[in-house]
């Protein structure tokens, strides 16, 4: 294969704009530089691309290796863009781990900008429920997540930074007892069932559980769901229940003398696996959008 580039440049050039001279025109050089470059190829291919005469014409061959050498070119381009992406960034792809119940409308702004910011870095978005996020992480298959705060995130080698915080509101069924009580005591919540977010990360002990009979979940967006359908009571970040848009059948218990602490929102990652360039622009764009909103 004796070929190159350039010549495949004016092949294709000269097939777009209809001759050999146009094709010239269009690239700033002389024709006869042009008519060299198609006369090798062919010699090289052994095929006529073109029927000569007054207007040059595709013959058969020609017109189906027009479609190849297009795809070749494309090929070359987006290898050029990767290598150049490579040497902004570090690296060409980023797996990013994305905890279910976080607040996804300014996740989903940062990584707008981030389409836009790296447009060649590939990143996989992987969104997870609590009980998985620690096990990824010891994995080495993310190079950072976005999580909710829980101990076992503070594992050796790991590094954290707190982005914002969410409130957490109790919630039911609209025809649980609760949801006619005037005002709900610890002791009332003590009464019925409590379905509790089981996460594996010693998240939800302490304030969080307070009734002796219990169902377990490891989903926030499960526990809602039971919730509204009358098994219990539950205690859900106020992004998965935003007043807004309440889950039909689950109503929030406003009125309470219960207070119970935010969970925090935490970027983690290992230093090791996650490049350092994209890991700063994310923690500044996602406490940027997170702090205000929470």
């Amino acid at each position: 294969m004796a070929w190159t580039l350039e010549q495949l440049r004016s092949f294709v050039a000269a097939a777009e704009h209809g001759s050999f001279s146009a094709a010239a025109r269009a690239g700033g050089r002389a024709q006869s530089v042009v008519s060299a470059h198609i006369a090798l190829l062919e010699a090289d291919l052994g095929v006529d691309l073109f029927r000569r005469g007054h207007m040059p014409t595709l013959t058969e061959a020609g017109a189906l290796l027009l479609v190849e050498a297009r795809e070749v070119l494309s090929r070359c381009r987006r290898l050029d863009e990767r290598a150049h992406a490579l040497c902004r960034s570090g690296v060409s792809a980023l797996r990013i781990g994305v905890e279910e119940g976080l607040p996804f409308g300014p996740i989903m702004e940062v990584l707008g900008k981030f389409s836009e910011q790296f447009p060649h870095v590939e990143a996989d978005v992987l969104t997870m429920p609590s009980a998985e996020a620690n096990w990824w992480m010891t994995e080495d298959t993310l190079a950072l997540g976005v999580f909710f705060d829980a101990p076992a995130l503070r594992a050796d080698g790991r590094e954290l930074c707190c982005l914002g915080a969410v409130d957490r509101v109790l919630a039911t069924a609209e025809s649980h007892p609760l949801a006619r009580a005037g005002r709900v005591t610890h002791d009332e919540l003590a009464r019925y069932r409590q379905i509790v977010i089981r996460s594996g990360m010693d998240r939800h002990e302490g304030d969080a559980v307070l009734s002796p009979l219990r169902w377990y979940t490891n989903n926030y967006y499960t526990a809602a769901d039971m919730a509204a359908r009358g098994l219990g009571w539950t205690l859900l970040p106020v992004s998965v229940a935003p007043p807004e848009y309440v889950l039909p059948g689950l109503t929030l218990l406003r009125r309470t003398e219960c207070r119970f602490s935010a969970l925090n929102i935490m970027l983690v990652w290992k230093p090791h696996v996650a490049d350092e360039k994209l890991r700063v622009w994310l923690q500044a764009e996602l406490t940027r959008v997170l702090r205000p909103a929470l």
